[in-house]
């Protein structure tokens, strides 16, 4: 979670800029594949959105740097199904 709350992005197009720590978290999933004696890959997954109404995947190991990429409103729905949030136009 601090890798999430730490990571920023930043974008000529302000709708598009990212901060961790100003995001709302949508949804968190966990995925741990381990043996009997270690734990070999631990993954957490973050939909967010940013203050702009924007969402963003997170996708975090031990072992990568996290992947991030913006989704569209679209694609969040499919995604989140029930989960989604219609962002609030200000």
């Amino acid at each position: 979670m601090r890798q999430f709350f730490d990571f920023k992005t930043d974008s000529t197009n302000p709708s598009l800029v990212f901060h961790g720590e100003k995001a709302t978290i949508i949804k968190t999933s966990e995925d741990i594949r381990s043996d009997e004696e270690y734990i070999a890959d631990y993954f957490l997954t973050i939909y967010a959105m940013n203050p702009h109404g924007e969402y963003f995947l997170f996708i975090s190991n031990q072992n990568a740097a996290p992947f991030f990429k913006h989704i569209t409103h679209t694609n969040a729905k499919i995604a989140l199904g029930g989960d989604y949030v219609e962002p609030e136009i200000k």
